[in-house]
C-alpha cells in the first residue's frame, strides 16, 4: 500500500494497519467504524478462529464455508489462515465493496488481497469460489455508475485470477440464491 502511494492507517502494528482501509473512496457503500476495524484486523484472530474451529470439529480435509465483505479484510484473512492451519478446505464467496475503513482502495479491495496473498504464497491456495461487487442487492445498486462499474471490473479480474464464478445477481434474494447454491456445488466436491 505504501507503494502504491495509499496512507497506511496506524492499528496495532503495521501489518494489522495495513489491512483498513480507506474512509472514503467511491467502492465504499456503507459507513463502518474505524475503531471495529482496527480490533478485526488484530493477527490474535487467526489464533482464536484456529481453536474455535478446531473445538467445532474442523479438520484435515473438512470443508468449510464463508462469505467474505471488503468490509472485515482482517478477520477474513484470519478465517483463512485458520482454515488453512487446520487443512481444512475454505470455500469462500465474496465481494468486492466495503464499508468504511474497510478494504475500501482500488488495488487493495478483499478479492485483490486475496490475489496477491496467493501469488505471494501466504494464502497456499485461492479460497474465493465466487465473486460479486457486493453493495446494495449485491449488485453495486448503491453505488454511482462509475463505480459500480470499477467493482464489477475488480470483480472480473479478480474472479479469472482466482478460477472463481463470477455473480452478478438481480436481487439480494438472487444474492442469497446463487450464494447457497455455490456452497452447494463445492460441498461435494
Amino acid at each position: 500500500k505504501v507503494a502504491a502511494g495509499l496512507r497506511v492507517e496506524r492499528g496495532q502494528d503495521d501489518a494489522s494497519g495495513a489491512l483498513v482501509g480507506s474512509e472514503s473512496t467511491p467502492l465504499v457503500t456503507t459507513l463502518g467504524s474505524l475503531e471495529a476495524k482496527r480490533l478485526a484486523a488484530s493477527p490474535a484472530w487467526a489464533r482464536v478462529l484456529t481453536a474455535e474451529l478446531a473445538r467445532a470439529g474442523v479438520r484435515e480435509d473438512s470443508v468449510v464455508a464463508a462469505s467474505f465483505s471488503g468490509s472485515f479484510p482482517g478477520l477474513n484473512l484470519a478465517v483463512a489462515s485458520a482454515a488453512q492451519a487446520l487443512g481444512a478446505r475454505l470455500v469462500a464467496v465474496t465481494s468486492v465493496t466495503a464499508s468504511t475503513w474497510g478494504a475500501t482502495d482500488p488495488g487493495f479491495t478483499w478479492p485483490e488481497l486475496e490475489v496477491r496473498l496467493v501469488r505471494a504464497g501466504v494464502l497456499a491456495r485461492p479460497v474465493a469460489v465466487a465473486i460479486s461487487v457486493g453493495g446494495a442487492g449485491d449488485r453495486g445498486a448503491d453505488l454511482e455508475p462509475e463505480a459500480r462499474d470499477l467493482a464489477r471490473r475488480i470483480a472480473e479480474e479478480c474472479a479469472r485470477a482466482l478460477r472463481a464464478k463470477m455473480l452478478e445477481p438481480t436481487s439480494f434474494e438472487e444474492a442469497v440464491r446463487l450464494r447457497l447454491a455455490v456452497f452447494d456445488e463445492r460441498r461435494g466436491r
